[in-house]
């Protein structure tokens, strides 16, 4: 992957379009959804950020967005629902390593969408845009061992775990045990075709 196309891409991120979402850019007017998920407990409880005291937070948190997004230092995209225009949650790339070729995911879904698929969705669409678009050589996941529909998210995808690592967590002031997954490009175009 090229560092400089990378951020030219992502300085102005392209459309992305699931059978039920919208993957587009996180815009300042979404600031009531945003927080309506960021400040829950159970959304925070498995991220290593801490939950939205309140909108003036979120609104000045959209705002270091757009600037990261002008820059080309912000890869994740807004999920958008097609049937009402909500805005649920994002998915995109919270890493990305040039030199050897791989990017990492993540992804929030405000939980009253939870249980429907769409994090699979845009995440597939996510690791599609990876490997078609960016011409990864692989992408990783990762997640709290005790979070099991995150760990469903990765299998779903076609991502297989590859190794747990105790992490120091900053928010949680200790070390959590963190599960590694990945596919690499040959298991992506495998697992399509053959899914």
């Amino acid at each position: 992957m090229n560092k400089e196309r990378v951020e030219r891409i992502f300085s102005s991120p392209p459309a992305v379009e699931t059978e039920r979402l919208y993957l587009r850019r996180i815009d300042a007017s979404d600031y009531e959804d945003v927080f309506e998920y960021s400040s829950k407990d159970e959304v925070t409880e498995y991220l290593s950020w801490e939950k939205h005291a309140d909108k003036k937070f979120t609104k000045k948190y959209l705002k270091i967005i757009d600037k990261a997004y002008k820059e080309g230092r912000y890869f994740d995209w807004a999920l958008e629902l097609k049937s009402s225009g909500k805005m649920i949650g994002t998915c995109g790339f919270s890493g990305i390593d040039y030199v050897n070729n791989t990017c990492e995911i993540g992804y929030v879904i405000n939980p009253d969408y939870w249980g429907r698929s769409y994090a699979s969705e845009a995440a597939s669409a996510v690791i599609e845009y990876a490997f078609d678009i960016l011409g990864a050589y692989a992408v990783y996941a990762k997640c709290f061992r005790e979070n099991n529909a995150s760990r469903e998210v990765m299998k779903k995808c076609g991502m297989n775990f590859i190794y747990e690592k105790s992490e120091y967590i900053k928010k949680f002031r200790k070390s959590v045990d963190l599960l590694y997954y990945r596919i690499t490009r040959s298991e992506y175009y495998s697992y399509n075709i053959t899914e």
